[in-house]
């Protein structure tokens, strides 16, 4: 968790709210090449991506939910926020 921790993620939760904003802030960009493009199979590209970066999110936004329903969340230790983690499939 040091890699997390130096970049201000101090948590699990935290980790997944900043990925979960970053899959936000792709939608937008891809969004937005796809409406740029004048290239329809650019745009049919971005939209792909887009759709990705969706389902993305959708997992995230699941895992956290998960992860503040359990009450395994209350400690730090294997067995609370990285253990769930580590039992939900998630690498870090």
């Amino acid at each position: 968790m040091a890699l997390g921790a130096k970049h201000g993620f101090d948590s699990p939760q935290a980790i997944l709210e900043g990925a979960i904003e970053s899959e936000k802030d792709s939608i937008l960009f891809y969004s937005a090449l796809a409406s740029a493009t004048q290239d329809e199979n650019s745009r049919v590209v971005f939209r792909e991506i887009e759709r990705q970066e969706r389902g993305h999110l959708n997992q995230l936004t699941q895992m956290l939910s998960r992860m503040d329903a359990s009450p395994l969340c209350a400690g730090s230790t294997k067995s609370g926020p990285d253990g769930f983690l580590q039992s939900a499939g998630a690498a870090f």
